[in-house]
């Protein structure tokens, strides 16, 4: 008698960086000059009566990851615990390195990027995140983290989001190089490298960058 043919079922299983234990921070990047928002953007007031800042925290911990603030910044007292990096030293260091001159003014996100993948390193990934992401979800950053393999992992958007992205680590030198060569731009960073896009609700890295923006999501500006 045949023995009876056995049926195999497909399983699925899902992950997130918390599951599988993927060591990976996540950088803040808190050293822009807010210039179009008026203000430091990472005091911004909320009405649940925590800062933007205060809460991108809270969601990346939230999350499972480590969160680390990147750039020049008075930290306030209720963030004491989180880990600090300043890209200033990283500006001077690529200006003198390039041209031999004086320390000069910044090179801008480039410098906080290299700083964030080399303090990263050697975590494969890091994630780089604006401080201005009012409704960033720990969902988010979940789908970011368990992206395949890559160069790059962001959302799908009209315009490439550099800073809500995954970064691998290994990229340091790569973005060494380009700010070497002058290059400043995130997104003209991205155009070689490996890139995978995640479905992501638009609204999840929709960012302030005016007192209009705050306006059109609260109703009126919390100031």
């Amino acid at each position: 008698m045949d023995s009876p043919k056995r049926i195999l079922h497909p399983v699925w299983v899902f992950y997130d960086a918390r599951m599988v234990g993927i060591p990976m921070g996540a950088g803040i990047f808190v050293g822009g000059r807010s210039s179009r928002m008026g203000r430091d953007k990472t005091c911004l007031p909320l009405p649940e009566g925590r800062t933007l800042l205060e809460r991108t925290v809270a969601v990346i911990e939230e999350a499972g990851l480590t969160p680390v603030l990147v750039g020049r910044l008075e930290r306030p007292a209720s963030l004491g615990h989180v880990e600090h990096i300043d890209d200033a030293a990283v500006a001077r260091f690529e200006r003198s390195e390039k041209d031999g001159l004086a320390p000069g003014p910044g090179i801008g996100p480039i410098a906080g990027l290299l700083a964030l993948l080399r303090h990263a390193a050697p975590d494969p990934y890091v994630l780089a995140l604006s401080c201005d992401l009012p409704h960033l979800t720990p969902g988010l950053l979940e789908q970011l983290a368990r992206a395949p393999d890559a160069d790059v992992a962001m959302p799908r958007a009209p315009h490439q989001e550099p800073l809500c992205a995954r970064y691998r680590t290994s990229l340091e030198a790569e973005c060494r190089r380009y700010a070497e060569d002058g290059g400043r731009s995130l997104r003209g960073l991205l155009q070689p490298l490996q890139t995978v896009v995640i479905e992501a609700a638009p609204r999840t890295f929709r960012d302030w960058d005016t007192p209009a923006d705050v306006e059109a999501d609260l109703g009126a500006l919390p100031w």
